[in-house]
């Protein structure tokens, strides 16, 4: 589907078991799309927001003609999904 990263603003995720919170420059939908997964939850904006939204089609482009800034995009990913797992262990 795709990935969003949150330009200003804030935003919150409503899942099935628990409620993730993202501010500028967080990055969220990312382990959705690049497993080829579905978005749990919905999400709905705390204050006014500014979203930008990449396409699987877009990133998939981008990886082919520019490695450098996909691999960029995943590690953004990466440490975002390592923030939201962090947070999951706090709440136990």
């Amino acid at each position: 589907d795709a990935i969003y990263f949150v330009a200003s603003g804030s935003i919150d995720q409503h899942g099935a078991a628990r409620k993730n919170s993202y501010k500028t420059g967080d990055v969220f939908g990312a382990s959705a799309m690049l497993n080829n997964d579905v978005h749990a939850g919905h999400v709905f904006t705390t204050s006014r927001s500014r979203l930008l939204k990449l396409h699987k089609e877009d990133f998939n482009r981008i990886e082919a003609r520019h490695p450098r800034i996909a691999a960029h995009i995943r590690e953004l990913a990466g440490l975002q999904l390592e923030a939201e797992e962090l947070a999951k262990l706090q709440e136990v």
